[in-house]
């Protein structure tokens, strides 16, 4: 009510399903940009909250997007389904786009890390849904088979989810088997001139996940699972691996892999930058925004 904006862009989950109930409340009412970075907890969790509060979400978010001024972004046509499968239906009002997009200037190719042991490394945070334990487990798999692979996380334990695992007990597993945890990091591009895998295990769902997309614009292949979001980043044999999701015999299975055939890590390394400038650049998302803006304008009565 004080803003009085033209149009409202909401980002992520919990942030679409507030700003339906607001827009509800305001006339008149501005557009709205309603752009689904992933499901999250609400749309992931089993736990009883979530049961709870699901259907609460999607009547709200079903209510913002019956509307002709309304427009959504998703990041995989999967997450789209999910909402039009629960009563939240854009019908023709929807766009999807490639994440946030990678610059592929900040996320230069790069040559093979010279370690003589070749360093698989996890982005993202610190919680279940993640596959970060299914990961740890996998490493411990390794290391029984003396698999020479070095093991580093980087990210924050994200102690107010209630995904989150236990920071004090995943610093003492990393103690035990010898895992690099340095906790968040600022520089990404950093991560990728020492590691040469990129994993993502997650047991869930994903939105697209922007930090496979960085580490294949920077030559390095991924092991992903079989999820939404991360099997629309990654081919399998293509550009990376894709392993069935809580499975960490699997995952291990691919790792020891990659990490004893350098040549094969090059090829999809290199498959993987050239996929990234094809479909995943910043400027390929900023043209994606503009033409839904466009339209959303357009639908709206408003050539602005």
């Amino acid at each position: 009510r004080a803003e009085r904006p033209d149009v409202v862009h909401v980002i992520a989950m919990q942030p679409m399903v507030l700003a339906s109930l607001a827009l509800a409340m305001i006339k008149p009412r501005p557009a709205a940009m309603l752009h689904l970075t992933g499901l999250g907890f609400l749309g992931i969790s089993g736990g009883m909250a979530a049961r709870t509060l699901r259907p609460l979400a999607m009547r709200a978010l079903g209510s913002a997007l019956a509307r002709r001024r309304s427009w959504l972004i998703t990041e995989n046509p999967e997450d789209l389904a999910y909402l039009v499968a629960r009563g939240a239906d854009p019908g023709p009002r929807h766009s999807i786009i490639a994440g946030a997009g990678v610059d592929p200037a900040e996320f230069p190719a790069l040559p093979p890390p010279a370690a003589p042991v070749p360093q698989v490394a996890f982005v993202g945070r610190m919680i279940r849904s993640k596959g970060v334990h299914v990961l740890i487990e996998a490493h411990r798999l390794l290391r029984a088979r003396g698999v020479a692979v070095a093991l580093a996380l980087y990210g924050d334990s994200d102690a107010a989810n209630p995904d989150a695992l236990d920071p004090v007990e995943l610093a003492r597993t990393c103690g035990e088997y010898d895992i690099h945890w340095p906790g968040r990091v600022s520089d990404v591009g950093a991560v990728w001139r020492q590691a040469a895998i990129s994993v993502l295990p997650a047991i869930t769902r994903e939105g697209l996940p922007r930090a496979v997309l960085e580490a294949a614009a920077s030559a390095r292949p991924s092991i992903v699972t079989d999820v939404p979001g991360c099997r629309h980043a990654v081919r399998h044999e293509v550009d990376g691996l894709i392993v069935p999701p809580g499975d960490a015999r699997a995952l291990a299975a691919a790792i020891e892999r990659l990490a004893r055939d350098a040549p094969l890590r090059a090829r999809l390394g290199a498959a993987a930058r050239q996929h990234v400038l094809a479909q995943f650049t910043t400027e390929r998302v900023a043209d994606d925004v503009r033409s839904a803006y466009a339209r959303l304008l357009a639908q709206s009565g408003d050539g602005r």
